[in-house]
């Protein structure tokens, strides 16, 4: 919510510039300042872009502490931090008094480190929900094995993809740990409509990819990690979008020119991976065990 207007979508009168602008900020713009008020009541925000020079946030949350008579949810701020002296004890200040109103603030040193923030958030905020990839053909057992283990931890939740092959076989042995357990399958695991998997004709017809694709983009925007076996055209697609959508891959090398070989020399997937786990994977065949432990890591950070 862009409560002060954008330059390249908002009329001129919707964009909030001088003082004036600021102090009418709850009469000239009374919808937004009722839903801001609404949700700092409800919900939790993150404001990003705010320094102590803004008033219409102060003037919306007072304004909502009154409403709530005090219980207001918990707020998140990110704001650049000032250089030393009496900018930054201002700032202090500022930050001080925001607690009043549930608004705790993170400082950072500039803007880009706020990139890097946002996209932890935004993986985070998917939940421990874990996709596993790999060929339709094979059925390796370290994705059986891995699947009973992902059950055994009780946080995650599998996603299906309506695959064969591996990542069928880490779910069928997920929901056969989860019964044995006693655990809520219906909260454990969530499906996702696959092109291929209506009809087992279709497995190697490339021109559906891009009919994949499309449907994927739903699944890797709820997954946080996708691990990764080795496959060839479908699972190179799947690869391409999640890595679009910011997910965390485990690569589970087996091959020296498969995929997740490849992925595991790539910078970007490389230093979110624990070393340990790199280590392993370049000195031998890594272990469900390991696969497993590198998952819930890579789901804490």
């Amino acid at each position: 919510m862009k409560v002060h207007g954008c330059i390249d979508r908002s009329p001129p009168n919707e964009i909030i510039v001088t003082k004036g602008d600021y102090e009418d900020f709850s009469y000239t713009r009374p919808a937004i300042a009722q839903r801001l008020r609404h949700d700092l009541i409800h919900r939790s925000l993150l404001f990003i872009g705010y320094s102590y020079r803004d008033p219409s946030i102060a003037t919306v949350a007072a304004e909502a502490r009154r409403l709530g008579q005090g219980n207001i949810r918990e707020h998140f701020m990110i704001v650049v931090r000032e250089a030393d002296g009496e900018e930054r004890e201002r700032q202090l200040l500022w930050l001080s008094d925001l607690r009043r109103f549930g608004i705790r603030a993170a400082s950072v040193t500039n803007h880009h480190v706020t990139q890097s923030v946002l996209e932890r958030l935004a993986r985070a905020s998917r939940g421990s929900c874990v996709y596993v990839t790999g060929s339709h053909m094979s059925s390796p057992d370290r994705a059986r094995e891995l699947g009973k283990l992902l059950a055994e931890k009780l946080h995650v939740v599998l996603l299906d993809g309506q695959s064969e092959g591996t990542g069928r076989e880490a779910l069928n042995a997920f929901g056969a740990a989860c019964i044995d357990n006693r655990s809520d399958l219906i909260g454990r695991l969530r499906y996702f409509a696959n092109p291929y998997g209506f009809d087992p004709s279709l497995s190697n017809d490339a021109s559906k990819l891009p009919v994949l694709k499309d449907l994927r983009s739903h699944l890797f925007r709820a997954a946080q990690v996708v691990v990764v076996f080795d496959g060839r055209m479908g699972t190179e697609a799947e690869v391409e979008v999640a890595c679009e959508m910011g997910c965390l891959l485990v690569p589970v090398p087996e091959e020296s020119d498969g995929i997740a070989s490849r992925l595991l020399r790539m910078d970007g997937v490389r230093e979110r991976l624990p070393p340990w786990y790199i280590d392993a994977c370049e000195r031998r065949v890594v272990t469900g065990n390991e696969i497993a432990a590198c998952v819930e890591q890579c789901l804490e950070k």
